[in-house]
């Protein structure tokens, strides 16, 4: 078992901080959403919510399930749809993972399944589903600040969903109805209630990275360089741990390198994708001249919870950053700017590993994420 201090220099772990006299009043606000109002999404799509500032753990996280005790403050059209809202990307992103399982990835995971009432050989019928977030009640008119206990979403600081993005204190609407039901007219005030429809269908497409920021094998990067990795599809936040960054050679005298994970959907070649922006420690610390990789593993997922496999990314030609890879609805593929050589099968080349010093078939494609690392560490230390 591998420790959370391991090869670090000491055993502990110390921040600093300061506290003012001022308070924080200011409301979270939706920033973004997955499925966006009106699309057509498929059955093994999760719903997606990205907040303007990170939000109260226990306010926007629990188990929907139609019970007495079932989480109400963001639910769903169809009280048949079962599952879990989790909370990520540093608390900015709430995702909700269906109950449903229905069937495997090409990573062979569980796959989960928002429930609708279709025929099972009815792959062209489409059910409207509506998801509505809830504002909690206010500790009193025109404050943000929201009663405990909060029945609504809230931030850090305890302030109002602002479901409107208008700035201005409206409250929870009255309702009549239970709390696992939407009510005619919660859809204002400050809730915050969007419409989409559900396809009987499931989406089998892999992501892939589509743009990157160090090139590949990129020279004199400066030491707070942007860091960041676009991927072709709105990716599940919770799965972006996968990404890791390895520093060589090891230094000693100094703590690893570290990287936090902080992603937003961005609209990048007319579409919505995930754009990853990895703050780090700064490179080359000290004035060292050091090598870095940069690892993505296939248990990054996107929002129809496939994996990223095989690896696909930038080609292996030098600050190369871009690549567009298709495959029709016939299997062909069409690629521009990835990596040659890397296919699903049978493990020995699925793995991409971008590095412009041999770019042979058996460099380029190598079995996993280890042994291209290992591959990259012997050629940069025959460069030095």
């Amino acid at each position: 078992q591998v420790g959370v201090f391991d090869g670090q220099r000491s055993n502990y772990y110390l921040w600093e901080f300061e506290t003012d006299t001022g308070f924080d009043f200011d409301p979270p606000q939706v920033r973004s959403i997955s499925p966006v109002l009106d699309e057509v999404i498929p059955r093994n799509q999760i719903v997606q919510i990205n907040f303007s500032e990170p939000m109260a753990y226990i306010s926007a996280t629990g188990l929907v399930d139609g019970s007495e005790d079932s989480f109400t403050n963001i639910i769903f059209t169809s009280s048949a749809v079962h599952g879990n809202w989790t909370i990520s990307n540093g608390y900015k992103t709430v995702e909700f993972v269906p109950l449903t399982q229905c069937g495997v990835n090409s990573c062979g995971e569980d796959m989960f399944c928002l429930e609708i009432d279709c025929s099972p050989t009815d792959y062209d019928c489409q059910v409207p589903m509506s998801t509505l977030i809830r504002t909690p009640d206010l500790a009193e008119p025109g404050s943000w600040q929201a009663r405990p206990p909060w029945n609504g979403v809230v931030d850090m600081a305890g302030n109002a969903l602002d479901g409107s993005g208008d700035g201005i204190a409206q409250g929870r609407p009255v309702v009549t109805t239970g709390a696992t039901d939407i009510a005619i007219g919660e859809g204002v005030a400050d809730n915050y209630l969007w419409l989409y429809r559900i396809k009987n269908e499931i989406d089998r497409t892999a992501p892939y990275i589509n743009n990157i920021a160090p090139g590949v094998d990129a020279e004199g990067i400066d030491k707070d360089s942007p860091f960041y990795i676009i991927f072709s599809k709105p990716m599940l936040t919770n799965s972006l741990v996968g990404i890791d960054l390895i520093e060589h050679p090891f230094q000693s005298d100094i703590d690893e390198p570290w990287i936090t994970r902080r992603s937003e959907l961005v609209e990048f070649d007319g579409s919505s994708k995930t754009k990853v922006n990895l703050n780090h420690r700064e490179f080359g610390p000290n004035g060292l001249d050091l090598f870095y990789f940069t690892s993505v593993s296939s248990s990054v997922r996107s929002l129809t919870q496939n994996c990223l496999y095989p690896g696909q990314g930038p080609e292996a030609v030098k600050d190369a950053n871009s690549c567009t890879y298709i495959v029709d609805d016939d299997g062909s593929v069409s690629s521009s700017g990835c990596i040659d050589a890397v296919t699903a099968g049978d493990n020995t080349d699925d793995t991409g590993c971008a590095q412009t010093n041999d770019i042979s078939d058996d460099s380029v494609a190598r079995p996993d994420v280890a042994d291209c690392i290992n591959y990259m560490k012997g050629i940069s230390t025959r460069q030095n």
